[in-house]
């Protein structure tokens, strides 16, 4: 290198894949999280004292909503 030449380091492209795949990896357990959690805090309301006070139409939607997330972390497993 001459006198006033700066060293310029080009990322491999690889580089560039591997940080997304961690993003899209750390998206993908991140959503998972949400998920366990909302379907804890659905098993606890259906179960739990606080059945009385839901509406029918809240209580089937929670019981549905309940079913599917529970056959998608049972098929995902």
């Amino acid at each position: 290198m001459g006198i006033g030449e700066t060293a310029v380091r080009v990322k491999p492209p690889e580089e560039l894949i591997n940080r997304f795949l961690k993003l899209l990896t750390a998206t993908a357990n991140i959503a998972a999280g949400a998920g366990t959690l909302a379907l804890l805090w659905s098993t606890v309301v259906l179960l739990g004292g606080f059945v009385s006070i839901l509406l029918i139409k809240e209580f089937w939607l929670l019981t549905a909503l309940s079913f599917l997330m529970a056959s998608n972390t049972i098929c995902q497993t």
